[in-house]
């Protein structure tokens, strides 16, 4: 059965507990299944070192970054698909 999208926003909030792990790429991979058309993708408990890595894979999987938060060593973005 196709999946509808329907959520206007989708919301991911992790820490990353050590550098290896990786619980938020998974989701950039699958999230635009879920989401409505103009919907946007909110990503926050990303630490500054993986704000690169992050950005990147949103790209490459059809993601424009529209905003990025930054608190210390916490980096939020928010995407929307292209």
């Amino acid at each position: 059965m196709p999946c509808r999208r329907i959520a206007d926003e989708s919301v991911a909030n992790f820490k990353w507990l050590r550098d290896d792990t990786d619980v938020i790429s998974p989701l950039i991979e699958i999230v635009d299944q879920f989401l409505a058309e103009d919907g946007v993708f909110v990503i926050s408990g990303i630490i500054d070192t993986k704000e690169k890595e992050i950005a990147d894979k949103l790209n490459a999987y059809g993601f424009d970054v529209i905003e990025t938060r930054r608190m210390k060593d916490w980096v939020s973005m928010t995407a929307k698909m292209r």
